[in-house]
């Protein structure tokens, strides 16, 4: 049986929407920057506890850009 041309456009439209976009952000780097932010800021070292509030100041603000875009 042939498929109808208007179920084979609504059919690869409702998958394109649903793909991810493709974001390395998404799932990598994000997760990656808060949980390095995190372990460096429990060093007792003073410098790499500022790194680590940098590293968790960053990985939440591209999180939140990401999440609103």
């Amino acid at each position: 049986m042939a498929r109808n041309d208007d179920e084979y456009t609504e059919e690869t439209t409702a998958e394109s929407t649903t793909e991810d976009d493709g974001s390395w952000w998404d799932e990598g780097l994000i997760s990656l920057l808060i949980i390095a932010g995190v372990v460096l800021f429990f060093f007792p070292e003073p410098a790499t506890s500022m790194f680590g509030i940098l590293l968790l100041a960053i990985g939440i603000v591209a999180w939140l850009a990401d999440w609103l875009m």
